[in-house]
């Protein structure tokens, strides 16, 4: 059974670090100024996850700990939050799924530092763009530019 339990493990971790490769590849590919959405959309989901968890998301290695099933959830808000073709919010739902992966698995650290050196770039014009959509209240300011603990540059 350890055999087979380790395979179903690097097999997840494999798709896990695609996945994540994938999501900063494409983040990359787009200019700061077209970020700000996307930004504005990562910061309202990760306030959802603080009200419905009562934890804060930017220490996401306490939720590693006290809701390991959590990316299962967040996994199923992408795929509903895609069928309602609501894509900005499930891509800044995505950002949290991989956040939490990143934490749990230092192989995926260096890609979660990656990927939120790209949040960050888009930061500056999230405010503009949260304005332009009518979301700038549901938007929790105080947390822009923040980075998750463990996913800051290295010192």
């Amino acid at each position: 059974m350890g055999w087979l339990s380790n395979k179903i493990g690097q097999w997840a971790l494999a798709t896990q670090e695609r996945e994540l490769s994938d999501f900063v590849k494409k983040l990359e590919l787009v200019d700061a100024d077209e970020l700000g959405g996307f930004v504005a959309f990562s910061l309202i989901y990760g306030r959802s996850l603080e009200a419905s968890l009562h934890t804060d998301p930017y220490e996401p290695a306490v939720i590693v700990v006290h809701h390991p099933l959590l990316p299962m959830k967040i996994v199923s808000d992408i795929k509903q939050l895609q069928r309602e073709g609501k894509q900005l919010l499930a891509g800044g739902a995505m950002t949290w799924l991989h956040t939490i992966r990143a934490t749990a698995s230092i192989e995926l650290r260096p890609l979660g530092r990656q990927l939120w050196h790209n949040v960050n770039r888009g930061a500056p014009f999230a405010e503009d763009v949260a304005f332009d959509l009518g979301l700038h209240a549901l938007v929790p300011w105080g947390n822009l530019g923040r980075t998750p603990a463990g996913l800051g540059p290295r010192a």
